[in-house]
């Protein structure tokens, strides 16, 4: 079984959300990053980390790729050494740097961050870097459904996430595209599931 540690709604939320796309049986620890559980699973305190036996997988995208090689029943992924895969990791690299990013800066200097340690000015690099990363995203996108067209596969996860975060902090999308290929992903039925887990493990401590 796998063991999958880390903080509801947080980056855990891809994982959660690929463990329940791929139908497999898991537990889910709930704790915070830099707990005393997350050192004991990661070294830096950083979540999410998924324990599969005596091997621990660090990093969400990382995690989300290895379920979807581990069960390729689920049709998540490509095969390694494809161009689909070459552009499928394309996306995820582009997930992860370009639109999280300066979303994860915007939210360290709104939220996370005590006051003094902030830098206003921070604020409207962001706000650039994630409208440029915005209108990047609208002109790759294609006429299919998800971004590697009919096929759902695990960047829709992560792009699905980082839209649900952006919306979360009422971070503008100003892209009538990506905005409907993030109302696509919300509505899937296992994120709806993988919240439902993450609210259950929250409410029992």
């Amino acid at each position: 079984m796998y063991v999958l540690y880390g903080l509801p709604e947080s980056r855990t939320t891809r994982v959660t959300w690929m463990l329940e796309e791929v139908g497999v049986d898991y537990k889910f620890v709930a704790t915070r990053p830099h707990s005393e559980i997350a050192y004991s699973v990661n070294p830096s305190g950083k979540l999410p980390a998924l324990r599969v036996g005596d091997v621990v997988v660090l990093d969400s995208a990382a995690i989300c790729c290895y379920l979807a090689d581990c069960h390729p029943e689920a049709a998540l992924t490509f095969t390694t050494g494809t161009t689909q895969r070459a552009q499928m990791e394309s996306w995820l690299h582009f997930a992860m740097n370009d639109l999280e990013g300066p979303l994860w800066m915007f939210t360290r200097q709104t939220f996370l961050l005590p006051e003094d340690k902030r830098t206003p000015a921070i604020l409207d690099l962001c706000a650039e870097d994630w409208a440029s990363a915005v209108r990047t995203m609208a002109s790759r996108l294609g006429d299919g459904n998800y971004v590697m067209g009919e096929r759902f596969t695990v960047p829709d996860v992560v792009l699905g996430h980082i839209g649900r975060w952006a919306r979360r902090c009422e971070y503008p999308i100003q892209s009538q595209s990506v905005n409907s290929y993030f109302d696509r992903l919300q509505v899937r039925p296992a994120l709806a599931r993988a919240l439902e887990r993450e609210e259950a493990a929250k409410a029992a401590g």
